[in-house]
């Protein structure tokens, strides 16, 4: 079952993600980023200070879902800044 699921592809697995509708903005823009960025970039989350632990948390994990089986770094940002870029797989976090 599991293979059938993470073989779905990112539109697929959120059809049974619970929790995507919670930050409903930040997923959309996950899906385009699985689906414009090349397998072999990773994703640096960007999240500012401001952007209570327990939201960072759940971004990241967010993140780190729907853009399987991409690795996601989580680097601090300014203010209340989240944002998503591709990574060269394997980088450091900046």
């Amino acid at each position: 079952m599991a293979k059938r699921f993470w073989g779905a592809g990112p539109r697929g697995r959120l059809l049974n993600a619970p929790g995507i509708a919670r930050d409903a903005g930040f997923s959309a823009t996950a899906l385009r980023a699985a689906e414009a960025w090349p397998a072999r970039f990773d994703a640096r989350l960007s999240v500012g200070p401001l952007v209570p632990a327990d939201v960072r948390e759940r971004l990241r994990r967010k993140a780190a879902y729907l853009l399987a089986p991409r690795r996601v770094v989580l680097v601090e940002g300014d203010g209340a800044e989240v944002s998503l870029t591709p990574a060269p797989a394997g980088s450091a976090a900046r």
